[in-house]
């Protein structure tokens, strides 16, 4: 409020603005508005309604935000490999994979434990091992 404003109110208060002015007769409007309760009725779960929306909006932004993270790291990583590739003249070839060749179980155990690790740890999740308390 302006200066000029709490000095109304308070000369208004006391009685002694004289009722007549326009500006007194506008503060008295709206000072009366002001001092009278609301018409309406809040339900009892508003403030919880208020708070899950919050919640949910909160998360959303969280979830685009993670998005888009990720997506421009997926971006900076594939143009990275692209200008590597480009600058040192990389030619691909599945040489450099022969040596699995003589290692068959290994990398069949390998494979299967890492598919292992991911179901033990889908299933701890599902049941809530993992929840934040």
């Amino acid at each position: 409020m302006k200066k000029s404003d709490e000095e109304i109110q308070h000369r208004l208060e006391q009685g002694s603005l004289p009722g007549e002015s326009t500006d007194g007769q506008a503060y008295q409007i709206v000072f009366g508005a002001l001092q009278r309760e609301p018409a309406f009725i809040l339900p009892t779960d508003f403030a919880d309604r208020v708070l899950r929306a919050s919640a949910v909006r909160k998360k959303a932004k969280e979830a685009l935000h993670d998005r888009l993270g990720f997506a421009a790291g997926l971006l900076l990583l594939i143009g990275g490999a692209c200008v590597a590739t480009w600058l040192t003249g990389f030619k691909f070839s599945a040489g450099a994979f022969r040596f699995v060749s003589g290692y068959p179980g290994l990398l069949v155990f390998g494979l299967l434990f890492v598919l292992l690790l991911h179901l033990v740890d889908k299933r701890l999740q599902r049941h809530g091992v993992f929840e934040e308390k």
